[in-house]
């Protein structure tokens, strides 16, 4: 007994106070269970959202043509092909490397939804086993000694 109020209904109702007190406890965790369901499911929409969007953004960047490398360079250097190669060069590379850093971060999003999905998963499974618990506790009936299902 927590409080002189538990004690005093324990007293009054006896284990008829126990099981009510049982039932409203698996009421609440299932609501609080369902509330973290719709929560995870918010996070896991936010993450499919950013994976499109980081598709998208990969496709376009494989598709874009690269910048013309002469309309790049300053006047002095148009005809210096030392220059133009050295700059073609860049711009490859640095093409290369933002598609790189795409495909990693669309594998890093992957990863997160996975997990995403994972802990739904254990939270649906969570909520399942408090249900059984709640149904199964719902139809016991009390006797004067002894405490039966059914």
């Amino acid at each position: 007994m927590q409080t002189i109020f538990q004690f005093l209904m324990y007293t009054i109702f006896g284990k008829r106070w126990i099981l009510w007190e049982m039932k409203e406890g698996f009421k609440s965790a299932i609501f609080v269970n369902e509330i973290e369901v719709e929560m995870e499911k918010a996070k896991l929409k936010v993450l499919e959202e950013n994976l499109a969007n980081l598709e998208s953004e990969l496709k376009q960047a494989e598709e874009a043509p690269l910048p013309d490398v002469v309309a790049l360079l300053p006047e002095d250097q148009k005809e210096d092909k030392k220059a133009f190669y050295d700059l073609e060069k860049k711009l490859k590379g640095e093409r290369v490397e933002n598609i790189s850093r795409l495909k990693n971060l669309i594998a890093s999003n992957k990863e997160e939804l996975d997990r995403q999905n994972g802990e739904i998963a254990k939270i649906y499974a969570i909520t399942y086993k408090n249900r059984l618990k709640y149904d199964f506790v719902r139809e016991w009936k009390i006797n004067k000694h002894i405490v039966t299902g059914k």
